[in-house]
């Protein structure tokens, strides 16, 4: 849980912020980001409802969100070679992006 969390705070939301304020072209890419950002957030929302289930002492043998954090983690599993592909352009983004930060704070 915490992983994916911080992989939505710390990764993908600041590329989509960038991309987004900045109108930059990204063909498809952005559209797989999203996917990824959407998917994760509700990994972990599913993730904090199983776990509140199990704090409260419900059942949760048959409960639905059982077969959504599977379906779910099926989905992130298919994606990671694509992300894998992905990262280094992502990670040039972030450092170029990073950069022009300091140089315009720096002014």
């Amino acid at each position: 849980f915490k992983e994916k969390m911080a992989e939505v705070n710390n990764y993908l939301r600041p590329v989509i912020e960038l991309v987004s304020s900045r109108n930059l072209k990204t063909s498809l890419g952005m559209s797989f980001l999203e996917l990824k950002f959407h998917l994760l957030l509700t990994y972990c929302t599913d993730i904090a409802f199983y776990l509140l289930l199990k704090a409260k002492g419900q059942p949760v043998k048959n409960h639905p969100v059982i077969a959504q954090l599977v379906h779910i983690r099926t989905m992130i599993e298919k994606l990671r070679p694509l992300d894998a592909k992905l990262k280094y352009q992502i990670d040039k983004l972030l450092s170029a992006a990073a950069s022009a930060e300091t140089g315009s704070s720096s002014s």
